[in-house]
Parts: structure tokens; sequence; C-alpha cells
């Protein structure tokens, strides 16, 4: 159950699904809310919607991915393998 009232506590533990439009609606709107009345709060989305936007602009060079990717691969194969 959504309470109508999130604390800070819980508002701050949404965050991140909640500027990644990835809470369901009604939680949602609970956060939203709970942003639109609390100060407190502020800081805490316009420092995870500066993070987003810095990680959105950051160069990536070709060379980075590439390393990235076979790590990803290797990983997943090692855990393939061990379950």
């Amino acid at each position: 159950m959504i309470h109508s009232r999130l604390s800070c506590g819980e508002t701050v533990r949404a965050l991140w699904d909640y500027v990644d439009h990835a809470l369901p609606g009604p939680m949602r709107d609970a956060v939203a809310a709970h942003l639109a009345t609390c100060d407190n709060c502020a800081g805490h989305v316009a420092f995870a919607q500066r993070m987003l936007g810095a990680i959105a602009t950051a160069p990536v060079e070709d060379q980075d991915v590439a390393r990235l990717a076979e790590r990803v691969r290797v990983a997943l194969r090692t855990e393939a393998a061990a379950g």
C-alpha cells in the first residue's frame, strides 16, 4: 500500500526511480506530491537531475565502451557457468 504522504526517507529512497520515470503511477504521484511541498528534499532531486544530465552528456570513448561490453560479457559467462 502506498501512503498518500511519504516521509522524506521514503521519498529519497524512491528518488532515482522517480527521476528515471520507473515508478508505478500511485508511487510516482506520492513522490511528486512530497517533492512539491518539501524544501528539504529539493536538494536531493536537484542533485539527481544534475547527475543524470552529466551522465547523459559525458563524452564516451569507443574504446571505453568496448572494454565495458567485454567485462559485462565475461561477467555474464562467469555467472552462467556458476549457476
